[in-house]
């Protein structure tokens, strides 16, 4: 159950950037890889902000 909310969330994100891509004309995103890397980079900033938060909040 945990590995396809995991995948789902994966693809929403995929989702996601493609909307914006299609919605924004300046902003573009060429290749497959860039499809995966760009939610994992986005995955690891909110791991991140979440725990700095996480110790601000006590």
């Amino acid at each position: 159950v945990l590995i396809t909310f995991g995948l789902s969330y994966f693809a929403l994100n995929v989702l996601m950037l493609a909307l914006a891509e299609w919605i924004a004309p300046r902003f573009s995103i060429d290749g497959f890889w860039t499809y995966v890397g760009a939610p994992v980079v986005v995955w690891l900033v909110n791991v991140v902000v979440g725990k700095l938060l996480d110790r601000v909040r006590g």
